[in-house]
């Protein structure tokens, strides 16, 4: 459920494509939901948001296969490659993070301010650079498509400001999720 009042609730029409909410791996008293690795993917539509943006997700995989996503749209994504974690936003430049983080939970910190983007993980910056621009309209969390990079792994929190946050709100930001999933 999307609490900040903006009614941009995630939503799977088809019961066999829907992620398990489950107390398993539940982190300081937190549940995830649960993702099967095969088709399980949720979605939430949304006026159209444009740069400037900072998303942080706390997530853990449960395998190191390459090729998943954590979250992405028609226009950016967070994903997992061969090589480690990955920020794009379309027509940019993949902004590459250097670990590939299994059985570890995450907090990952995308910022998009127009042509210019950011990676952290785990409170240190990955990667800094162009990664293009786009309006999103859309964001699918457990993959890019149905069956499309899924997502084998428990997502905790997704949490997205409308604004390219400054360093200082950024660790903030990083520190309260910190405290509240106990990482």
């Amino acid at each position: 459920q999307d609490q900040s009042g903006n009614g941009r609730h995630l939503t799977q029409g088809t019961d066999a494509n829907r992620p398990v909410y489950t107390s398993t791996g539940a982190l300081n008293g937190h549940n995830p939901i649960a993702f099967d690795g095969i088709d399980d993917i949720l979605s939430v539509s949304h006026s159209s948001v444009t740069a400037p943006f900072t998303r942080f997700v706390v997530f853990r995989l449960f395998s190191d296969v390459s090729g998943q996503a954590i979250f992405g749209s028609e226009a950016f994504l967070l994903i997992i490659t061969s090589s480690g974690v990955r920020f794009r936003a379309d027509r940019g430049t993949a902004l590459n993070g250097s670990t590939v983080f299994t059985n570890a939970n995450i907090i990952a910190t995308c910022v998009f301010n127009g042509a210019s983007g950011k990676f952290r993980v785990n409170g240190v910056e990955e990667a800094s650079g162009n990664v293009g621009a786009n309006t999103i309209t859309q964001l699918l969390l457990g993959g890019i498509a149905a069956g499309t990079y899924p997502l084998s792994g428990r997502i905790y929190a997704v949490v997205g400001y409308d604004a390219a946050l400054d360093a200082g709100q950024i660790t903030a930001e990083e520190a309260r999720l910190q405290v509240k999933y106990g990482l």
